[in-house]
């Protein structure tokens, strides 16, 4: 039999708490007892007389026999009606001896046997019944001299009571149950302490469960916490200090034991008794930016071109100023040629103000506006107000199927998406439920492989359908434009037209359904429509949208539908648009084109590991125009050595024209790569060309490209770009018929940041840091593993083309440091604002290192082994032979603290910090105390 201390000490409490809270005798009970040997070499002990139930106690089998079971009335006496039986000689099964006793507990009957036994209490007409039964495993043992019993009549007037004998180290108390006929004071029948198993799992702690008079056997709650158990019924509380609990027999998928020879309450569970678990796979955690700094930066690209032609010159600047309000920004176009005057036409100018955990963004200024399904965008100038999921970069707008499972025991959980292996988690009994699982847009086969701690493994196959046009449920995309109409955008400065006020919204209305409407309204124009985009089962994404148009050109409408699939193979789409002829666009001009119809129909796919082909057509008539369709196709084919060859060809059905080209590209080591082409012409000429190209890298480098055709005005072409810490700047050669020229570029930005100017490779709309890396120069820095910058003489670097948003990795090289560096860390971690900078400065320095010769007054070493305090900072150091110390971060003010046996000093150490990183200095004369 199992062993736990537990049980004898819960046995002690309760017989030590009735002792405290009983009155003093407070009954005396009538009781015969009669023995009845059982057939399978057990016993029955019959008590009548009462109807007060007694407590069991037992012992176990941790010493030798004799064993002991009891049956205790707490707080009474009683009163033999008649004596008690004689045990014959070799016992009644395993029963050897009983003995009748008043303690201080109550009234105790006790029983010797020889045998380990399994004792049951029952109820039965007119008292109670013992049933012992013998185990097995137990070795008989001769039965001791019985012990006298007095009659309760001749028993002489009770003496003060004696204090109960201890029970043996394993006794132990059970309460058993009573048939429902009785109205039981108590509704615990037996308590019990035990070490719970869950499909062979033990939960950590020992367990207090309790079996009810009607047979329910009540787990605590925080058990059924622990072993992820789902509870069901009502909570039963047994007692106040107990708690509430949950019978196990009311549970579904449930089955259990009490193994008394173990102490055990093992349960065997199916997978839907536990309680679900949700896992999102690809992660909802997002990282919110970095405060950004302030500052400001000027992006340039500029150029000069001197030809045959004419000499030119013009480019782009654009000014930002940014803080952790948000970001304004101008900028301006610039051209010049011959004897003309410089131009300049203002591009845009904004304030943006970003909130990127609501993914809502403001912009003031000029700005271009959403769509929708049915309209299209406008410049303007005015205000923007929309949800701008870019600044969540990661953040899953699409409905993802969930992947639902069940586990018996805690396994382990692989997805593969198209066979190909996406994330694998841990998940622990019971049902489970996979969500946000990275899936591939289209069509697709989604399988799990659940594989529990035994090895077995179960697969689930399930086919998916994903389209970006689809929002999660419930969630919500929308954009609300108000202003003024810009024409004319890069050739005027501030030609805004008429007044408006726009708004679309779109809202995820199930898994399969996102709804949408847009409204515009203008002095001259209003417009209003709606539009739907639903799952096709998991073959394909269908959208249709409708809208309604009044102008002073009449009324109109407008209406689309499509259809498009895609797959891991290929795919395909079809569109088909109607406009009447009182519809006008968003926007529109006088004489911009006016579609009536217009159908397009695409498709490609792979046809093996070799080929791939494509197929498009597109007819459009128009209200004011003739009609045109065109179609074309193409190919593709891989080559060894991966390269590529591509063929296309295309037809104006209507004037019957064509074209069509090769292109061949093959790459090389080093980011090269070579390419040729031929290429027809709607106007029937060729041009064949062919290049050679080393792109430039992303970080301090150059790179070329070369280019020779049979075109008579680009005979023959050649460029260099280099990039410096600085700037890109770029020279470029031309040369053919008329139009031989000479062209110099520069891009780049320049900008101040926390009272620091700096100059750099063009920021553009990105962000960038000012990387601080002590006060090393030459040190390479890297973002995402790839070298971009390098200190400059003051250690700085200027990084740009950080991703806004999102986590950006910037490391540098520890084994690129002098050794003289003190490194205590090599990595940081940056999530910037878009159109921002930040400061990052790497905890990195150099350590100011010297070696010291001390003297003593008469000139010879100080001992080696004598003990050096530098101060400030109390490091301590250990002098070597002849003398000598090395210190390390030494300042330019410094007190060295010497103690060596029989003497020490403590000596001024002054630091010149023209001295090389590592120096010689001394001999020093240590004398005095210190």
């Amino acid at each position: 039999m199992g062993f736990s201390p537990l049980l004898p000490l819960h046995g002690w409490a309760c017989l030590a708490g009735a002792a405290v809270l009983a009155p003093a005798w407070a009954a005396t009970l009538s009781l015969d007892v009669s023995v009845v040997p059982q057939a399978d070499a057990g016993v029955q002990v019959q008590m009548r007389g009462t109807a007060e139930e007694p407590v069991l106690v037992w012992s176990g089998t941790s010493q030798a026999p004799p064993y002991r079971v009891a049956l205790l009335w707490e707080a009474s006496q009683v009163a033999l009606g008649r004596p008690l039986p004689q045990v014959p000689a070799g016992g009644a099964g395993p029963l050897q001896a009983m003995t009748l006793s008043d303690t201080a507990q109550g009234a105790r009957l006790e029983l010797q046997v020889d045998k380990d036994v399994m004792p049951r209490l029952r109820r039965a007409a007119g008292g109670w019944v013992l049933q012992l039964d013998a185990v097995a495993s137990a070795a008989p043992r001769a039965p001791p001299a019985p012990a006298p019993v007095q009659p309760a009549a001749a028993r002489p007037a009770p003496a003060p009571p004696a204090p109960a004998p201890p029970m043996p180290a394993r006794e132990q108390i059970v309460a058993l149950a009573r048939p429902a006929a009785v109205p039981p004071p108590d509704r615990r029948a037996e308590t019990l302490l035990v070490d719970v198993q869950v499909n062979g799992n033990a939960l950590p702690d020992v367990v207090r469960v309790e079996r009810l008079a009607d047979g329910r056997v009540i787990l605590p709650a925080a058990a059924w916490k622990t072993a992820r158990l789902r509870p069901a019924g009502e909570a039963v509380v047994v007692s106040d200090s107990d708690g509430p609990g949950y019978a196990l027999d009311a549970a579904t998928g449930l089955n259990y034991r009490i193994d008394r020879s173990r102490l055990q309450l093992v349960i065997e569970a199916q997978p839907a008794a536990f309680d679900g678990t949700s896992i999102s796979v690809s992660g909802t955690d997002r990282d919110l930016p970095n405060k950004a700094s302030p500052g400001v930066y000027l992006n340039y690209d500029v150029a000069m071109v001197a030809g045959e032609g004419g000499n030119s010159r013009g480019g782009l600047v654009e000014a930002v100023a940014f803080n952790h309000w948000g970001a304004l920004v101008t900028g301006s176009a610039f051209s010049s040629s011959g004897a003309g005057g410089l131009r300049q036409v203002r591009t845009e100018t904004y304030a943006r103000k970003d909130w990127p955990g609501s993914m809502e963004s403001l912009v003031v200024g000029d700005a271009v506006g959403s769509a929708g399904a049915w309209s299209r965008p406008v410049r303007f100038g005015g205000v923007r107000y929309a949800r701008d999921f870019a600044l969540a970069p990661g953040y899953i707008t699409t409905p993802m199927p969930a992947i639902n499972g069940s586990a018996a025991l805690p396994s382990t959980v692989d997805v593969l998406v198209n066979n190909q292996r996406q994330s694998s988690t841990s998940v622990p009994s019971g049902p489970f439920s996979l969500t946000n699982v990275p899936l591939v847009n289209g069509a697709g086969e989604l399988n799990v492989v659940v594989r529990d701690l035994r090895g077995v493994e179960t697969v689930v196959s399930q086919s998916y359908y994903t389209s970006p046009a689809l929002l999660a449920p419930g969630l919500s995309d929308f954009s609300f434009e108000a202003g003024a109409l810009r024409h004319n955008f890069g050739t005027e400065s501030n030609d805004y037209g008429p007044l408006f006020a726009a708004g679309t919204y779109r809202w995820g209305l199930g898994t399969r359904t996102t709804v949408g409407a847009r409204a515009e309204l203008q002095g001259a124009r209003q417009a209003v429509g709606a539009d739907a985009t639903t799952l096709l089962g998991t073959y394909a994404v269908a959208h249709g949208a409708f809208a309604v148009s009044h102008s002073e050109a009449g009324s109109g409408a407008h209406w689309l539908a499509g259809a498009e699939r895609v797959t891991p193979g290929g795919g395909a789409s079809v569109l088909w648009e109607h406009s009447t002829d009182g519809y006008r666009a968003f926007g529109a001009g006088e004489r911009e084109l006016r579609p009536r119809d217009r159908l397009q129909v695409g498709g490609g796919m792979r046809l093996n590991d070799t080929f791939t082909a494509g197929l498009n057509y597109t007819r459009q008539t128009s209200w004011n125009a003739e009609r045109v369709s065109l179609a074309g196709a193409s190919l593709g084919v891989r080559l060894p050595g991966n390269s590529s060859l591509s063929l296309y060809a295309g037809r104006e059905l209507a004037a019957g024209s064509w074209s069509a080209g090769v292109n061949l590209v093959v790459p090389l080591e080093g980011n090269r790569i070579i390419a040729a082409s031929t290429t027809r012409q709607v106007d029937g000429s060729i041009t064949t060309a062919v290049q050679a190209t080393q792109a430039t890298p992303a970080g301090p480098g150059w790179g070329w490209d070369v280019r020779a055709s049979d075109t008579p005005t680009q005979r023959a072409r050649a460029q260099a770009t280099v990039n410096t810490n600085h700037a890109q700047l770029s020279a470029e050669v031309n040369a053919g018929k008329g139009s031989n020229a000479v062209r110099l570029s520069a891009n780049g930005s320049t900008g101040w940041l926390e009272g620091q100017a700096f100059a750099a490779r063009r920021i553009d709309q990105g962000a960038f840091a000012v990387v601080q890396v002590g006060d090393l120069e030459g040190v390479p820095v890297s973002r995402s593993n790839q070298v971009v910058a390098t200190t400059d003489s003051r250690g700085r670097a200027l990084v740009t083309g950080l991703l806004p948003y999102q986590k950006n990795q910037l490391t540098v090289n520890a084994e690129e440091l002098p050794l003289d560096a003190q490194i205590d860390g090599v990595r940081e971690e940056v999530v910037p604002y878009a159109r921002s900078g930040m400061r990052v400065e790497f905890p990195v320095r150099r350590s100011r290192n010297v070696l010291v010769t001390l003297r003593r007054p008469d000139g010879t070493p100080v001992p080696a082994g004598t003990q050096v305090v530098l101060m400030p900072g109390g490091q301590q150091f250990v002098v070597a032979t002849r003398g000598e110390v090395y210190l390390m971060n030494v300042q330019a003010e410094n007190r060295l603290q010497v103690r060596f046996a029989g003497g020490g000093c403590e000596i001024p150490l002054a630091v010149d910090a023209a001295l090389p990183a590592e120096s010689h200095l001394g001999p020093l004369v240590c004398g005095g105390t210190p």
